[in-house]
This record gives structure tokens, sequence and C-alpha cells, in this order.
């Protein structure tokens, strides 16, 4: 979607561990999202990926990227109660 919708020539993808949770961050530097694209049609991809980070006890963020160009999604799910500490 940042290369098709947002015309993003890098991304960056860094999935990391919390304590209790597993963070999973993308910046791209493309267009941004527009001004109120929550409330307009389409959008199905981020829908889908918000109902299934919703269904693991999750949540999403999706914001214009910190200090420059581009959008940054954010996913966070809890880390599975049978994991342990390693």
């Amino acid at each position: 979607n940042a290369i098709r919708h947002g015309d993003a020539r890098h991304m960056r993808l860094a999935v990391r561990r919390e304590a209790d949770e597993v963070v999973l961050q993308l910046d791209d530097d493309g267009s941004g999202l527009a001004d109120g694209w929550q409330r307009t049609e389409g959008h199905h991809g981020l829908r889908w990926l918000r109902e299934r980070v919703d269904g693991l006890g999750g949540r999403i963020d999706v914001a214009p990227r910190p200090g420059g160009q581009g959008t940054r999604l954010e996913v966070r799910v809890p880390r599975p109660a049978t994991e342990t500490a390693a």
C-alpha cells in the first residue's frame, strides 16, 4: 500500500519484543495520508489489519511519520501468556 498508494520509495520495518508486547513498526517516505482518510471509503487493507489486530487483543496506530515525510504504522500485540522470558 505504501508503494501503490503513497508513492513511497523507501520503507523501514522493525519488529521488537517488549516486556509484554510484540511491536511491529513500519515507516515509509511516501506522500502520507490525506486529511480525513479514516472517514473515506476504501482503505480495506488497513481495515482488515485493524480487525486482525483487535482480534489478538492488540492495537494499531497509523499516523504521519514523526519529523519527516511519510507514514508510520505501528502494531502492538500482547505476547502469548505461554511464552517464557529468556
